[in-house]
């Protein structure tokens, strides 16, 4: 037994003691401390032994050993010795720490506490460690047992520092102390016997270590200051700022450096017990005015003195008065009840507000106004700005008529500037008109030929501004609206002024005026200085003629009129007389004219009938033209206006009518050639009516090129259906231009054709190839073109021309690649005629086939004369679309995992849906699936069948035997089972039938037969799992004579 820190260490502070070993069974042990020998004792069964010790004291390393003596009188040697330390002194607990201890501070909040080692002759010696934030221990934050024992110290590390203890495992405290906080700590012993320090006798502070504390102080930086702006600057006196970051962790003092230079010179007094986060200022003065300083903030405690950064502030200069630099006023000269504006430029040496003040003497400001109070003030600005130029605005009056002068002042709140003086000009007389005058006038008109109005004046201006320009009016609606059409400026600085202007209005009737302006914008008009506004009419618009009749392009074979329609646009009207002539085009010679004729310019007398014979009478297109020309009042002329038309006195001409034969309940197209010798196809009709009939069917036609002219070969298209079969009249007629109309005729003969599509199979998968079959019928005869299209998108997978048969067959022509239905189509060609018909083809999923009905012939299967289990596994196959079986698989296992199968078939290809498993144990259960393929090689799934468990053993193989071979009647007969049983065959029986009645139940009877015959012996021989039949013949003959030996001597 052993009880300490580890009870497997021979090490204890026990005094009565168990031994245990092991030794030959039934021998003696005798067991000894050093040479003394303790006890006998006998070992048990299996060699076991063990004995008991008391009263064994103390000491280090005790020598224990045992010798062992059998039955027989053998001794064995001594057994390794076992030393033993037996140690019931308890251990003293430490009486030193180090640091920290004793009232120490420390700034680290994971420190490692360490004590000196206690020595002990039970080995090894471990501590118990508290630390706790009060002197009594209570609620310590650590206690921590098994703090294993250091070579000269011993310790145990706070926070994530992991400690080695005495059993080889590792403690963490995950303890952070708070700053400003006294912490206890103290330890106790226990040696390697578990004797804990002061277990022998009542607890007393002895126990423990003395309780040792020490504080955990925050660490000590120096402090951190900046130094703020300067405030309540002034001539000769500042305010230095600055800001105590932080105090580094004690109450600092602070003060400021200060000087004219950056080597400062002069430092503020003390300003102590400062916390970090306050601000901390010192008033300055007797300051020099207008001078730049320099400061710093200054911060110390105990751990370092630190400065802020420089700053710089000057002190203010003293006041001096603003300046003037420049006045302006604007607009000048100006006219009365107009507002004037005067612009100060100045400056402040100061950089101060300024008030300004425009005043009408030299008087200077006083109170907040010009000197004479507001009759002596022009304007005044009362709102201080601080920026150059100031304005203040005044509004003229008549009684400041004439010359003006003003005098600037700008004040800031101690000074004014000097006085700048200025002057302005005020004009209040409107200019005078003496003259005004407009030609031409009526009834007199501006034309194409004389363009322009004149308007001439004389103007003056007596206010002293000088005139500035004259302004022609004009209005086309009798005075209800005008528009300044001109402005003509006045020559400079003039006061007397004669001119003219010209204007080039349109086509109307106005009114001109005038007006005079001075450069102040005093203004005259001709009617305030008692003129008349003067009536102009203008007309610059040519006479427009136009020729309504004959149209542009058109074309003539007879007699025609020409009708002309004039008007005048300008407004002065049409003269009496207008002219027009015709112009007959000859192609190959002179022109033929009808010279220069006189109609009226109204609309009396605007249509002219015209011959055909007369002057235009060459056929072609455009070979005659008529022109004409109009005049106005004002002396306008139009240009001659002319139109050409065509003459045509010839037919269309159409030939060459096709086809000749029609499919009736088909749309044919008959086309025909067709030509204009002279003009221009205008249109055609197709007609059609049985032959010999006289109800006629009109269609439209097609004309190709739409332009059909001049002779050009073109070709005219109509589509026509026949109803029933029979021959026709088919007639074209054509139209030109002119009205001529031409014919052409034929005969067709319309006849049937039909077909009839079919898709073999109807229906099938994407692995199905489709045959497509055509049937033809009809009337219509010939060699027949026939053309497959699997898609019905115009793709003619197959074209077979010039065929005899009436119908033919594609074979495997189409194949599709997804479920859907399609939709294929068939075309043939036979005579002049086609038909076309589509079919529909399903192509449905090849959704994979399955195997049902699974059965076994476990129940039924005859076991007999069978080496291995009988088994045959059967199935039906079953497919969606009726694809027939191609090919299995099965697979045959004693679990139903099938992991991997004992029997597996792999693909058979092969419709049998059959299997005999080969290789089948007895008294086996087994499981069984399987897989079956279609036509496309799909699989199915598998397919489980229900288990079945063989017979635990083969059956009985019946046989037997017989002596003799060939017996006689009356003759015994030994019958001999020869049967065969499996090995674990149990329970067997027999039984004879020797097919004459005769019957046993014995293993090997014997049977005597009483006839000659023939026999069938049947044998069943049943055992625990089932029963078997042997039948043999047995023929029972005439016993044969006894043989007698005779000696021929």
């Amino acid at each position: 037994s052993d009880v300490g820190i580890f009870n497997d260490d021979n090490v204890t502070k026990l005094t009565s003691l168990t031994f245990a070993g092991t030794g030959e069974n039934g021998s003696t042990i005798r067991f000894y401390r050093d040479a003394d020998l303790q006890g006998t004792i006998l070992s048990v069964v299996g060699g076991e032994w063990s004995i008991a010790l008391v009263d064994q004291g103390v000491g280090v390393d005790i020598p224990y050993k045992a010798i062992a003596e059998d039955v027989a009188g053998n001794v064995s040697s001594y057994s390794d010795i076992l030393y033993v330390t037996i140690d019931i002194v308890d251990p003293v607990a430490p009486s030193q720490c180090s640091f920290p201890c004793d009232g120490n501070e420390t700034t680290l909040r994971t420190p490692t506490l360490s004590w000196d080692i206690v020595s002990d002759p039970s080995t090894p010696v471990h501590y118990q460690l508290q630390l706790a934030t009060n002197a009594g221990f209570s609620s310590p934050l650590v206690d921590q047992s098994l703090i294993k024992q250091g070579v000269t110290r011993s310790s145990f590390a706070l926070g994530n520092t992991a400690n080695i203890l005495a059993d080889g495992s590792s403690a963490t405290t995950g303890l952070f102390l708070d700053y400003n906080t006294t912490y206890y700590w103290k330890t106790r012993t226990t040696d390697g016997a578990g004797n804990m320090s002061g277990e022998d006798s009542v607890p007393s502070s002895d126990d423990w270590s003395p309780a040792w504390s020490f504080r955990v102080a925050p660490p000590l930086y120096p402090p951190v200051v900046s130094t703020s702006v300067a405030s309540g600057i002034g001539e000769t006196s500042a305010v230095l700022n600055g800001y105590l970051t932080s105090d580094g962790g004690e109450a600092s003092s602070v003060r400021f450096n200060w000087g004219t230079t950056s080597a400062y010179g002069n430092d503020t007094g003390w300003l102590n017990n400062k916390s970090g986060g306050t601000s901390f200022s010192t008033a300055l003065s007797g300051l020099e005015d207008s001078t730049l300083y320099h400061f710093r903030a200054e911060a110390t405690n105990s751990a370092g003195t630190v400065q802020g950064s420089d700053v710089t502030f000057t002190t203010l200069i003293p006041n001096r008065a603003p300046i003037i630099s420049s006045v302006a006023d604007t607009p000048d000269p100006i006219a009365a009840a107009s507002n004037l504006t005067f612009n100060v430029y100045w400056s402040d040496p100061d950089g101060d507000a300024v008030t300004l003040f425009v005043c009408k003497s030299a008087n200077g400001v006083s109170g907040g106004t010009c000197q004479g109070g507001a009759s002596n003030t022009w304007c005044k600005d009362l709102s201080a700005t601080a920026s150059s130029p100031a304005a203040c605005f005044y509004t003229t009056q008549l009684s400041d008529e004439g010359a003006n002068n003003y005098y600037a002042y700008v004040c800031d709140s101690e000074f004014c500037s000097s006085a700048t003086s200025g002057s302005f000009f005020l004009d209040v007389t409107s200019p005078t008109i003496s003259s005004f005058g407009v030609v031409p006038i009526p009834p007199e008109w501006i034309s194409n030929v004389n363009t322009d109005v004149t308007i001439s004046w004389t103007v003056g201006d007596l206010g002293g501004s000088f005139l500035k320009e004259v302004q022609i009016w004009r209005s086309g609606n009798g005075g209800g609206s005008w528009d300044l059409v001109l402005t003509v400026s006045a020559p400079s600085s003039s006061t007397s002024w004669t001119s003219s202007a010209t204007d080039a209005p349109s086509s109307g009737v106005y009114l001109y005026g005038l007006h005079a302006v001075d450069n102040v914008g005093n203004e005259i008009t001709e009617s305030e200085a008692g003129f008349a506004l003067v009536s102009v009419q203008a007309d610059t618009r040519d006479p427009d003629p136009a020729i309504t009749n004959p149209g542009a392009g058109t074309w003539f074979k007879e007699d025609f009129v020409a009708t002309f329609d004039d008007s005048d646009l300008g407004g002065s009207g049409l003269v009496d007389t207008c002219e027009y002539r015709f112009i007959g085009l000859n192609p190959s010679g002179s022109d033929l004219t009808s010279g220069d004729l006189t109609r009226q310019c109204d609309l009396d007398t605007k249509t002219i009938a015209v011959g055909s014979g007369q002057v235009c009478q060459f056929e072609g297109q455009n070979r005659c033209k008529v022109q004409t020309q109009a005049f106005d009042n004002a002396g306008n002329s139009s240009d001659w206006q002319s139109r050409s038309f065509g003459v045509d006195f010839t037919n269309p001409v159409i030939t060459n009518i096709q086809p000749s034969v029609a499919q009736v309940d088909v749309a044919t197209t008959f086309t025909a050639d067709l030509t204009d010798p002279i003009g221009h196809v205008t249109g055609c009709s197709l007609f059609t009516a049985p032959v010999g009939g006289s109800e006629w069917t009109t269609d439209s036609t097609v004309i190709d090129p739409i332009s059909c002219e001049n002779g050009h070969a073109c070709t005219v298209s109509g589509d026509h259906t026949f109803g029933s079969t029979g021959e026709y009249q088919v007639t074209f007629g054509c139209t030109d231009q002119a009205g001529n109309t031409g014919w052409g005729a034929s005969t067709a003969k319309a006849d049937t054709l039909s077909v009839v599509g079919a898709a073999i199979p109807a229906s099938g998968t994407q692995q199905t190839q489709f045959d497509l079959k055509a049937t033809v019928s009809g009337t219509m005869e010939g060699t027949i073109n026939y053309k497959f299209d699997c898609m019905a998108d115009g793709t003619w997978e197959l074209e077979v021309d010039g065929e005899v048969a009436s119908a033919y067959t594609a074979e495997d022509i189409c194949s599709y690649t997804s479920e859907d239905t399609y939709t294929a189509k068939v075309l043939v060609e036979r005579g002049t005629g086609s038909a076309e018909d589509t079919v529909s083809i399903e192509v449905l999923s090849n959704a994979p086939p399955s195997a049902i009905n699974l059965e076994d012939n476990n129940d039924t299967v005859d076991y007999c004369f069978a080496g291995a289990p009988p088994i045959i596994l059967s199935w039906d196959f079953d497919d969606q679309i009726g694809d027939s079986q191609t090919a299995y698989q099965v697979q045959v296992d004693t679990n139903a995992g099938f992991s991997p199968p004992e029997i597996d078939s792999d693909k058979v290809d092969s419709s049998s849906t059959s299997y005999v498993p080969v290789g089948l144990s007895y008294d086996t259960r087994y499981w069984w699936r399987v897989m079956v393929w279609d036509e496309a090689d799909t699989p199915s799934a598998w397919a489980v069948g229900s288990s079945f468990t063989t017979p635990v053993h083969a059956y009985p193989t019946t046989d037997f035997s017989w002596s003799p071979t060939f017996p006689s009647a009356e003759e015994e007969v030994q019958f001999t089972d020869q049967t065969i049983f499996a090995s674990g065959s149990s329970g067997s029986s027999w039984s004879w039938d020797f097919g004459d009645t005769g019957s046993s139940t014995e293993t090997d009877p014997v049977h005597i037969y009483a006839d000659i015959d023939s026999y069938t012996v049947q044998l069943i021989v049943s055992d625990d799992v089932g029963s078997c039949t042997s039948s043999q013949e047995l023929g029972v003959s005439v016993p044969l004579p006894e043989w007698l030996e005779i000696s021929p001597f």
